[in-house]
């Protein structure tokens, strides 16, 4: 994978990684204090057919920390910024759990030349904004004691069948972000109504969800073109990571879809 970077308006420098050729592009969003290498059983797969572009958020991984908030509008700036800068004019974004929703609101200012998009284990009801209580209690608990508070959050995202190596490196990889950023994103995503930007992408949209969480897809439909959502049963919330070949097998059949809905590559 080459590593770049490319800055933001604001002047952070956002970094990425990119490998292989072709289109469509394929974009992958990390989530919540993760980081690119996140994608790590999709990048080289992948990189076999297209060129793959996997961004580190501001804040996150190897990305600039000099920014005045962290935002999901802010976040979609930055996979807006690495697009520009690759001259990207056909897209594929994938985004996994908050990454998703960057996704969806960078797909929004990007426009036609998203041709589709894939949420992984997130968007579940797109109609629902969070209880009020739930993640303020999160939220409540990072301002408390930042690495405890996260790993209680994180610990609760597995079934009791991950690998408990992939586990363990998951938890320490999210309990190492930086509180400065992790702390104002998670409250922008307590906030944060995605239905908006939903209702102006055109593209259609695909989540690839764990059954951890019951999936609308119903709701999604009423704010967006074309809203489909497919289950792999009996998985935790990165399934790239605990099933990837199978994951992959589902990516690779939405890709082909997106194209021919797309008028081929």
């Amino acid at each position: 994978m080459d590593q770049s970077v490319a800055e933001t308006a604001d002047g952070v420098s956002i970094a990425y990684q990119t490998a292989g050729t072709g289109q469509p592009a394929l974009v992958f969003i990390h989530g919540w204090s993760s980081r690119a290498s996140h994608w790590r059983a999709q990048l080289p797969r992948f990189a076999e057919n297209y060129q793959v572009v996997a961004v580190d958020l501001g804040g996150h991984g190897h990305s600039g920390t000099n920014r005045d908030r962290w935002d999901l509008p802010a976040f979609a700036d930055d996979v807006v910024t690495v697009a520009d800068a690759l001259d990207l004019q056909q897209i594929i974004l994938v985004g996994h759990s908050m990454g998703a929703v960057v996704m969806v609101e960078a797909a929004s200012r990007l426009g036609d030349r998203v041709i589709g998009l894939v949420a992984t284990d997130t968007l579940h009801n797109v109609e629902q904004l969070f209880p009020p209580g739930a993640l303020e209690a999160v939220v409540a608990g990072l301002h408390q004691n930042f690495r405890a508070g996260t790993r209680g959050f994180v610990e609760a995202l597995f079934v009791p069948d991950t690998d408990p190596a992939l586990r363990q490196g998951l938890i320490d990889d999210v309990c190492a972000a930086n509180p400065e950023v992790a702390i104002p994103a998670m409250e922008s995503v307590v906030s944060y109504d995605v239905v908006p930007a939903l209702e102006r992408v055109k593209a259609p949209v695909h989540c690839i969800n764990s059954d951890m969480v019951p999936s609308s897809e119903a709701a999604g439909r009423r704010h967006c073109a074309e809203f489909t959502v497919e289950i792999m049963p009996g998985l935790g919330h990165f399934p790239q990571l605990e099933a990837p070949e199978s994951f992959n097998h589902r990516l690779q059949q939405t890709i082909d879809r997106f194209v021919s809905q797309a008028g081929g590559a």
